[in-house]
């Protein structure tokens, strides 16, 4: 297998080149091109030439490319979701694509990954914690898109007082520590950061009844399964388009001056797009979606 360094592209000629004949011995007439919208057209373009190079000579996704809009004053406009960004790509080449908002993700669990999932919640959860369980997602490898630990454990213990939830906390190995502090701070919940791999994760994150926490692939993943999620977004993006997909969740975002810098680690504002939202407003957004049995997992719960 081989792989083609596109964000950088920074390796030697001599292994760009053994790339390049690598491609050209697979005989490969098939591209599907489906860049994100940060990439700039000069690699685009630079992408695009080096597959014609390789003798691929049907490519498909490139037409419909699309850089995001630079701000000209004001705020970031709401952008397309990059999953329907994609799907539309595709629509242009003649390909069936659902309508926009109305993608689902199939991630074909196996029993075995169920099976492990179930194995874990049964030697951490009684029977009865198992009924009220909810998905934290404090961490993020992106230091600029993590909410306040200490809000994440005022959060928590608010909502075990006043709907008695069960946390459970989800992430990589990374996020072990902090998921000791907080359940220790709640006096309840399991840590399931680095038990679980990402699909038993995934298969964890069905049973919960909210997601929580950051823009992560923890995110992602609860929604990917139909859990609904409570998101609170850094603005370090455009707005809309990395929000956990699909209906039934709330997305909490700011709108700053310095919106859409797309920093890993927020180096000017004291990370002021997060500082702003408060626990009460995401407390808040987890009443409308914990324990709101009149509001199904498909119906729109909102965004603001």
């Amino acid at each position: 297998m081989a792989f083609y360094g596109a964000k950088d592209f920074q390796s030697s000629f001599a292994e760009r080149l053994g790339l390049l004949r690598c491609v050209r011995r697979g005989r490969y007439d098939l591209l599907i091109y489906l860049a994100p919208r940060m990439r700039g057209r000069s690699d685009v373009r630079r992408d695009l030439l080096f597959f014609r190079f390789a003798g691929i000579s049907k490519v498909i996704g490139a037409a419909a490319w699309q850089s995001l809009s630079t701000r000209k004053g004001g705020s970031l406009p709401v952008v397309e979701h990059e999953t329907d960004h994609l799907l539309q790509r595709l629509s242009r080449e003649g390909i069936a694509v659902p309508a926009s908002g109305a993608a689902t993700f199939e991630l074909d669990l196996t029993g075995t990954e169920e099976q492990m999932a179930t194995d874990w919640l049964q030697e951490n959860l009684s029977v009865e914690e198992r009924d009220r369980i909810v998905g934290f997602g404090p961490g993020s490898k992106w230091p600029s898109k993590v909410w306040p630990e200490g809000r994440f454990a005022q959060l928590g213990a608010r909502l075990i007082e006043s709907t008695n939830i069960f946390p459970i906390v989800f992430g990589g190995p990374e996020d072990h520590a902090l998921g000791e502090r907080l359940i220790k701070s709640w006096g309840r919940g399991a840590n399931a950061a680095g038990a679980l791999n990402v699909r038993s994760a995934a298969a964890a994150l069905a049973r919960c009844e909210a997601y929580v926490g950051n823009d992560t692939g923890t995110m992602h993943l609860a929604a990917a399964v139909g859990t609904r999620c409570v998101a609170i977004m850094a603005a370090i993006d455009s707005p809309g388009r990395w929000n956990p997909y699909g209906q039934g969740h709330v997305v909490l975002r700011r709108t700053i001056p310095c919106e859409g810098c797309l920093l890993r680690i927020c180096e000017h504002e004291g990370m002021r797009c997060l500082q702003e939202i408060s626990v009460d407003e995401v407390f808040d957004a987890c009443a409308r979606v914990v324990g709101n049995t009149s509001t199904p997992r498909q119906q729109a719960v909102g965004m603001y």
